[in-house]
């Protein structure tokens, strides 16, 4: 069997960024660290695993479905010190 040598085209090497907006780099995010009982870090691995989601993008996912089961006023109280410089 013989290796097609065409070009098709040409694509950058490496890993393209895979940040929550186009063209955002992970590695640019502000990093935290978290203490999380056993079991809750063995369901974020699992869940990771199933999806084939990275663990930050869970952790993301998870704190948006937070703030929407908040009532209106906390929903606004925390819209508020998002916008606090």
């Amino acid at each position: 069997m013989v290796a097609d040598t065409g070009k098709r085209g040409a694509r950058p090497t490496g890993r393209p960024p895979a940040g929550m907006r186009q063209g955002e780099k992970v590695k640019d995010y502000p990093q935290v660290s978290l203490r999380l009982p056993p079991e809750a870090k063995a369901m974020l691995r699992a869940l990771s695993l199933v999806s084939g989601s990275p663990q930050w993008r869970i952790v993301s996912a998870a704190l948006e479905c937070f703030l929407r089961e908040r009532s209106p006023a906390e929903q606004r109280q925390v819209s508020r010190y998002l916008t606090q410089p």
